[in-house]
């Protein structure tokens, strides 16, 4: 929280709201929960859940399924195998961002590029950041969901299945002030369709 505090204020910040998308989600939470004086709201976009929970992985895809077990096993080899897999998949990446089109039906080309450059930013300098991640993700997050004060709001798609919805769905039933929306249908990207939603509820917030 040391970070977040340190470039709001250098941002001359007093208030501000959070978002967490993805694996982002549970950083978002922790900032909900451990600087709630700093925050106006937060927000929670197709985010990963509490994997330390039963059952953490049912529900699933196999692929994520298993890197996240590596993950949890090993989070130095997972830190060395995913920047591997990343960087094979840049060139294909690539000629969608030059070409101005985007192989996910849910995202639109100028939104693929942005996650395309992500992609590159997250490797850029190894893998110790994606294992100190998945560090995070498997341990106890250090808080109690029920103690959370600060507005959280959650869009999810219930047809997730890189980030389960019973989950989060978990989470959100235990946070006093969680306004839910779970979204029939969509997955873990179909969520950005409601950007404009999400960005403006923020903007509003406090």
């Amino acid at each position: 929280m040391d970070d977040v505090v340190e470039l709001a204020d250098a941002l001359g910040l007093q208030r501000f709201a959070v978002m967490g998308v993805s694996g982002g989600g549970p950083y978002a939470l922790a900032c909900a929960s451990q600087i709630p004086d700093r925050l106006t709201a937060a927000a929670l976009v197709s985010s990963l859940g509490a994997l330390w929970l039963l059952n953490s992985l049912k529900d699933m895809v196999t692929p994520n399924r298993v890197m996240f077990t590596l993950g949890r096993v090993s989070p130095g080899l997972f830190g060395a195998i995913l920047p591997r897999m990343v960087k094979a998949s840049l060139p294909s990446l690539d000629k969608h961002v030059q070409a101005g089109t985007s192989p996910v039906e849910d995202l639109t080309p100028e939104i693929f590029a942005h996650l395309a450059n992500d992609q590159k930013e997250a490797v850029l300098a190894g893998g110790k950041g994606v294992a100190f991640d998945m560090r995070n993700y498997w341990r106890e997050w250090g808080f109690r969901f029920e103690d959370i004060k600060t507005q959280v709001y959650l869009w999810h798609g219930e047809a997730d299945d890189l980030a389960p919805v019973a989950l989060v769905r978990s989470i959100a039933d235990q946070i006093p002030n969680c306004e839910a929306h779970y979204i029939s249908g969509v997955g873990h990207t179909g969520t950005f369709k409601y950007a404009d939603e999400i960005l403006r509820t923020l903007v509003n917030a406090g």
